[in-house]
């Protein structure tokens, strides 16, 4: 609990088929991934005073093929390179499981979530992401979640999500 992990460009975290990450924060003293530019979590890391700031994309993201458990995170400013299979800051690959509640995910380039695996979610906030959740031949199980200002709320490109007690909101595409 209260650990900050701040990622420098270009960089990701991988849990390979057979790994696990359990991030397990408190509300108290949450978990935050974030960029090495953000001085709000963690200080100047960089040490540069104002000549920088944290912004979409600054790091890649984390990838999960194994096991990964989240809870009380913050995820900020990462987002992939493109708008391809590497398209989330937070995805799931075939065979993954991953498990988030109490989380907000925020200021991805483009999806906060980008899985093929399996995730459920409780209780988590994702919101300023290109796509909030994109289930991309994955299954996405998620209950009292809010997606906010995404320019897509919620997609399922051969995939399925089912949302329970969700609020998708302020989303600027035409699918939900």
């Amino acid at each position: 609990p209260g650990a900050i992990v701040k990622f420098d460009s270009g960089v990701s975290l991988t849990v390979n088929s057979g790994g696990t990450l359990n991030a397990i924060g408190t509300r108290a003293q949450p978990i935050v991934f974030t960029s090495i530019k953000d001085d709000e979590h963690g200080g100047d890391t960089n040490e540069d005073g104002d000549r920088t700031y944290a912004r979409y994309n600054d790091w890649k993201y984390i990838t999960v093929a194994g096991k990964a458990s989240f809870e009380h995170v913050m995820m900020m400013y990462g987002g992939g390179a493109s708008n391809t299979s590497e398209s989330g800051m937070l995805i799931g690959q075939s065979g993954g499981e991953i498990t988030i509640n109490h989380c907000i995910l925020a200021h991805a380039l483009y999806d906060g979530i980008f899985s093929r695996a399996t995730v459920t979610g409780e209780n988590t906030i994702i919101y300023d992401c290109d796509r909030g959740v994109n289930t991309c031949g994955g299954t996405g199980v998620f209950k009292n979640c809010v997606v906010d200002s995404c320019r897509w709320g919620v997609m399922a490109e051969g995939g399925s999500g089912i949302y329970y007690n969700c609020i998708i909101t302020r989303f600027f595409g035409s699918n939900a």
